[in-house]
């Protein structure tokens, strides 16, 4: 297999991300402003190699030396102040390690050739620039533009973060049921052209609205924990949130474990308003073919989230997983044929304009 001799990654969503090494230093960057001056470096610019000895005091150059992998994130602190970090990443006797290069508390605007100008100058404070052979980015239009912007200065290649691209075509695929007019979903006829959409919107609306109502009352919480007395794990319901990676997925998946406690709760006199919520038999028969068919996104994020061990490798192989999982069966319900026909569409969109299966990076990494 193709090893690349040094890879950086942009933004939250690159694969190997390392945010608890990036978490650990936001409240250095995050101080009120009268604890700087105007210009000073704390402001403008942490000195990397102080936060390098922060991160490990037994770090050495010859720990960055080592560094075969980058990644860099940017973030505002809850005072509003913008921070980007790069983070390297080296392999030590067979266990990958993570070491702090550089934090800055932006003060320009976020141009991409401000983010391009950033990362040069911590690369080149340690001089390891010319060790980058890929730049992994998420889809942020300004961290491409510096990325392809990178591309040329120091001849690299681009790659998209799989876990971020996964989100989207999820994310662009639901978003058509999140565009229903809540009247639309008032008496549902089996006989409309826009039947299955309709369908799957209803019950999106529906796990939404439970979901808030256990959510923003302390009361129904408790409930929902007395009834779980007993059993093993104690679950709560997860809220989706558009920002938040395949989070509607997990939120479905809980709605049906939890299906028959909220059945309960509901039974009693004062939740009894709230039983038009339930989702009926014919939608839950339906929500497990419909996890099915989400599952296999959420799962190949996951794979490719993790940090210590490589994922270049797995991209492509990932992505002929989902494309079988997402194939057509006999026993398929007509509203789980035109799901799979949606995110395949999108699927196959997101792979062609990011030229995924042709990116001799991850050709050579899958199968060299």
């Amino acid at each position: 297999m193709l090893i690349p001799n040094f890879g950086i990654g942009f933004g939250k969503h690159s694969m190997c991300i390392s945010l608890e090494t990036i978490c650990r230093f936001s409240r250095t960057l995050s101080a009120p402003s009268d604890e700087r001056t105007e210009g000073s470096t704390s402001q403008s610019q942490i000195s990397s190699q102080n936060l390098v000895q922060e991160v490990e005091p037994s770090t050495s150059d010859s720990n960055i030396e080592q560094t075969d992998n980058v990644t860099t994130d940017s973030w505002t602190s809850c005072q509003n102040y913008s921070n980007i970090s790069l983070t390297g990443h080296y392999l030590d006797n067979f266990e990958f390690k993570s070491i702090a290069l550089g934090f800055n508390c932006m003060t320009e605007r976020h141009r991409s050739i401000d983010l391009k100008k950033i990362i040069l100058d911590i690369l080149n404070e340690y001089d390891i620039n010319d060790k980058i052979y890929g730049i992994v980015t998420d889809n942020n239009s300004t961290i491409i533009k510096a990325s392809k912007s990178l591309e040329l200065e120091i001849n690299c290649r681009s790659i998209r973060c799989m876990g971020h691209v996964l989100q989207l075509i999820v994310k662009n695929t639901i978003s058509q049921y999140n565009s229903v007019e809540p009247s639309d979903l008032d008496d549902i006829d089996p006989d409309d052209p826009r039947f299955s959409y309709l369908f799957m919107a209803n019950i999106l609306a529906k796990c939404r609205s439970i979901v808030s109502l256990f959510n923003h009352s302390s009361q129904s919480k408790i409930q929902l924990e007395n009834f779980q007395k007993g059993s093993k794990n104690v679950l709560t319901l997860i809220q989706d949130v558009q920002t938040r990676w395949h989070s509607t997925f997990i939120m479905l998946e809980r709605i049906l474990k939890l299906h028959t406690v909220i059945e309960k709760i509901f039974q009693l006199n004062e939740y009894r308003h709230f039983s038009t919520n339930l989702l009926t038999n014919n939608e839950l028969e339906f929500l497990s073919p419909f996890l099915k068919c989400l599952g296999p996104f959420n799962k190949i994020s996951e794979t490719m989230s993790g940090e210590n061990y490589v994922t270049s490798s797995m991209i492509l192989h990932g992505l002929k997983f989902i494309e079988l999982k997402l194939e057509h069966k006999k026993n398929d319900h007509e509203l789980i044929i035109d799901l799979k026909n949606s995110l395949r569409e999108t699927f196959r969109e997101y792979c062609v304009d990011y030229q995924l299966e042709t990116n001799n990076f991850l050709i050579a990494s899958a199968y060299g």
